[in-house]
């Protein structure tokens, strides 16, 4: 009887599985593509909205945003990065260029600066208005504070204004042509690429103008905004704006020759450091500043003359720059003083030349290898600090010897 009733269970079992099989399609590459996966779940800072994304592997996804109070939901077709501002009132995100779009120019070949670009969009949930703006090049809204955003766009293609300026006629029009060549020859030749950079309130649609900026980023708890603009010409120009988010007020701090880099602030956003380089060769070598509240201009902090500073070694723009949570310590990169590259024309053709890499047998690290370590070697930085109170640097890292730290207790001084 046991007997029985354990072949009719196995019966039923193959029977089942059988049957399963044969009515599920099988698994195999052609699905891959359709699989969706869930990823930038967000929640507004008053818990009243939710944010995520579905998206397929190989198309275009979708942009999700619900209500935590009823059912209501929100479809954002090829929605993405979405940021809540800190009251909750809007929703910034970007727009992405058609998955086909993308694909069809990549295979035309198309140069990645000249791409389709995103677009950005401002979703107000009260009135269900939204803003939107073409040729996105980035975007930050705080994570506490005034509810803001601040964006730049790509300026407009090149052929499509010259298309405008060919409706002209005659000499004008020439003129204008030979103009519009001769500028685009040297906006070629920028190399920080500054453009206009827009700090706007959506509700209110009160907006701040800023040119030239290069770099900008919102204090942690947002009511400072910290704006580095390079105006390129025969020698750079920089220049610091700090932008009072609360005041709606702004203060230049810095408007000095040369090439300024790296602007940071602690959470307060009352304490700044920065890179300042008035070098015009290309190999620029850099020294550290530092400015609060109650200066009048920013000081120099570290340069490679400063005590405590390894022979050869100077401040590295490469490492990162921070600030301790509780303001007390500036944190640094220093590294060995970069050669300087031979910018003079040379006349050889890539053919007429000859290269050889010699390994010698008793090189720990083969050849290969050391030719491919050898960018990361020149570019390594160590960390170092700055005790800002009495000024006082210290090297952490060096050469051969503790080369890495981590840093624990939040950065906290004890």
């Amino acid at each position: 009887m046991n007997k029985t009733i354990f072949l009719l269970a196995v019966s039923m079992f193959v029977f089942t599985q059988l049957w399963a099989q044969s009515s599920k399609p099988p698994l195999d590459y052609t699905v891959y593509d359709n699989w969706k996966s869930l990823r930038g779940q967000k929640i507004s800072n008053n818990g009243k909205l939710i944010s995520f994304e579905i998206n397929p592997s190989v198309g275009d996804g979708v942009l999700y945003l619900k209500s935590t109070s009823n059912k209501t939901i929100t479809s954002i077709p090829r929605g993405n990065a979405a940021v809540f501002s800190p009251d909750g009132s809007f929703l910034a995100y970007k727009i992405k260029v058609q998955a086909d779009t993308i694909r069809q120019a990549k295979i035309e070949k198309v140069k990645k600066d000249k791409l389709p670009k995103d677009s950005l969009a401002v979703f107000m949930p009260e009135s269900g208005n939204t803003l939107s703006w073409a040729r996105l090049k980035s975007f930050a809204v705080p994570r506490e504070g005034p509810a803001l955003i601040a964006y730049q766009l790509e300026e407009e293609k090149k052929a499509e204004a010259k298309k405008e300026d060919e409706a002209k006629e005659g000499e004008e029009e020439e003129k204008e042509g030979e103009e519009k060549k001769s500028d685009e020859k040297k906006e070629k030749k920028k190399e920080y690429k500054g453009s206009e950079l827009i700090v706007l309130d959506p509700k209110l649609e009160n907006q701040k103008a800023f040119a030239f900026v290069t770099e900008y980023k919102f204090s942690k708890k947002g009511n400072v905004l910290y704006i580095t603009s390079i105006e390129e010409d025969s020698l750079n120009r920089s220049e610091i704006n700090i932008y009072d988010t609360e005041k709606n007020e702004s203060k230049i701090i810095w408007d000095k020759a040369g090439v300024t880099k790296g602007l940071t602030s602690d959470e307060e956003g009352a304490q700044f450091a920065f890179y300042h380089s008035e070098d015009t060769a290309k190999t620029k070598v850099y020294s550290l500043y530092y400015w609060n509240a109650k200066m009048d201009d920013p000081e120099l902090l570290v340069d490679s003359l400063t005590k405590g500073m390894p022979a050869g070694w100077v401040v590295s723009e490469k490492g990162r720059l921070s600030f301790s949570d509780d303001g007390k310590m500036l944190f640094l990169a220093t590294g060995a003083k970069p050669e300087v590259e031979s910018e003079e024309k040379d006349s050889l053709l890539a053919d007429d030349k000859v290269h050889i890499d010699i390994w010698h047998w008793q090189d720990v690290v083969l050849q290969s290898m050391q030719l491919k370590r050898l960018s990361s070697e020149k570019n390594k930085t160590y960390k170092a600090v700055v005790h800002l109170k009495k000024k006082n640097f210290v090297q952490l890292a060096e050469k051969d010897f503790l080369e890495s730290i981590r840093q624990v207790n939040l950065g906290h001084t004890t």
